[in-house]
């Protein structure tokens, strides 16, 4: 017989970050967490001093839908250089912060450089009336004219003469010859610091500059605001970039250096589908959608469609119907800003069956097939980025050999606090079967301490949407017999 004992092993998992500043050297710090740290200062020696921040069992960090910036989330240290041999190097307050970037030759000092004579506004703008159209045409005219070369930056890598003589930068470059050209015709633009939302959100507390990754020009005028980033070649003037939409930006100005909200509640992500639908007696369909994408829906749905149609036509319409054929997509008003994108495309699709029963989906093209809510808790807030509006009509004409056997129920869900309303209305009218479904998301985000109430509510909604139209086939007469 063997015998022994067995002693229990711990499984603690430790992270350690050590850190070795030279003398000389000073640093500002920051602990982005949401578990406890244990910070030691080891004492080191005359050449450098150590920094150890410890901390045990992180779980790790997934990816969850509607996520938003991982950083937001990830647990870690930032260190920025504050002074070199007891000089500031950097400053430890927002103003100065802001002084030193308006005395930065790749900031502050390409404000101001007179280059509206480099371009040929001046006959246009003598044609713009109000103050709007002025903005209008000069962020139009940068949109349509300086090349973004994709580098997001909020510092310049060149003259703003020099950008407008060869129509490209990255994107300082851009939106800094736009802030020139608009105070050259008398508006008050100002630049603003921002971080886009891949970026991750700012802390007020910590003026640190790799919060930052972008600068937009920014106007206060009779009443409005207006955030302007010319490198979206897509988004109009008077909406809010979705990239930064619900965030924070930082006002630079050598008088009144300010945080701001950046937030659009006016306009929406507005997407409204008309289809018309013939159902045969053998259970195929096939007809005409229309979709109208408004607002946010209409940047997004032209950023798809500058991809190429096929891609549109994934992305919008074949994605979540792999059972059907899209054919003959036509798109029309891409250059109105005032109206929606209009998409018409043709298809085809064969529907579920059962023995005599055929079944058919008032849920199809509303995008709202699939619930990607299956998580049984989460971390990271929900962010839509912008309120929503879904409107879904159609008319279903079907086969004389079908009989509608249950229709959907006519039915108003609302959540507890009234941020997601549905309503669906369905009536048969002879050998056609009309419908109208209509759901709005009025708030852009939902905490993390939300989750579960809004998790069980979005499953009832997804599971309400996808009840099924009900067709039989009518039972056909036996022969008579001779």
């Amino acid at each position: 017989m063997i015998t022994g004992s067995f002693s229990k092993v711990s499984l603690l998992r430790e992270s350690r970050y050590d850190v070795g500043i030279l003398a000389g050297l000073g640093f500002s710090y920051k602990v982005i967490k949401r578990m406890p740290v244990e910070e030691k200062n080891e004492g080191g020696n005359a050449m450098s001093k150590r920094k150890i921040f410890i901390m045990r069992n992180i779980p790790g960090l997934k990816s969850e839908p509607y996520m938003g910036s991982r950083n937001d989330y990830f647990q870690r240290v930032e260190f920025q250089l504050s002074s070199i041999n007891g000089r500031p190097r950097i400053s430890s307050t927002w103003k100065g912060f802001s002084d030193l970037l308006m005395q930065d030759e790749g900031f502050g000092l390409q404000l101001k450089k007179n280059v509206l004579n480099s371009t040929d506004l001046g006959p246009k703008l003598k044609q713009a009336s109000t103050t709007f159209d002025k903005i209008n045409l000069i962020y139009k005219y940068v949109q349509q004219n300086i090349k973004w070369n994709g580098s997001n930056e909020y510092l310049c890598s060149k003259s703003v003469k020099k950008t407008a003589e060869i129509k490209e930068g990255n994107s300082a470059d851009v939106n800094i010859l736009l802030i020139n050209l608009l105070q050259d015709v008398g508006i008050d633009a100002k630049p603003v610091l921002v971080s886009t939302r891949p970026h991750g959100k700012i802390n007020m507390s910590f003026p640190f500059q790799s919060q930052f990754d972008n600068v937009y020009a920014y106007i206060e005028t009779d009443g409005n605001v207006f955030v302007l980033d010319a490198t979206n070649k897509h988004n109009p003037f008077f909406m809010i970039p979705w990239d930064v939409q619900f965030t924070l930006g930082f006002v630079v100005d050598k008088n009144l250096p300010q945080f701001i909200n950046i937030g659009d509640v006016k306009n929406k992500y507005k997407v409204t589908t008309v289809i018309q639908t013939d159902i045969n007696g053998e259970g195929m369909a096939s007809g005409i959608a229309r979709t109208y994408a408004s607002e946010y829906a209409k940047v997004e749905h032209m950023n798809s469609l500058e991809k190429g149609k096929d891609e549109y036509k994934q992305k919008h319409f074949a994605r979540h119907h792999k059972e059907s054929s899209f054919d003959s997509i036509e798109v029309k008003n891409q250059d109105k800003d005032s109206v929606g994108l209009e998409s018409m495309a043709t298809f085809k699709t064969e529907l579920s069956k059962s023995g005599d029963y055929v079944f058919y989906n008032l849920n199809f093209l509303s995008g709202f097939a699939d619930n990607p809510f299956l998580s049984d808790e989460r971390v990271s807030t929900i962010e839509f980025g912008y309120n929503q509006a879904h409107v879904i009509t159609g008319r279903i004409g079907f086969d004389e050999s079908l009989v509608p056997e249950e229709l959907p129920k006519n039915i108003k869900m609302i959540m507890p606090d009234s941020s997601i309303v549905l309503q669906r209305f369905c009536q048969l009218n002879g050998n056609n079967i009309d419908f109208r479904i209509v759901l709005n998301i009025n708030r852009p985000s939902y905490f993390a301490d939300e989750y579960l109430d809004f998790k069980a509510f979005y499953a009832a909604l997804i599971e309400t949407l996808n009840e099924q139209l009900v067709f039989k086939k009518k039972t056909q007469p036996a022969p008579e017999s001779k």
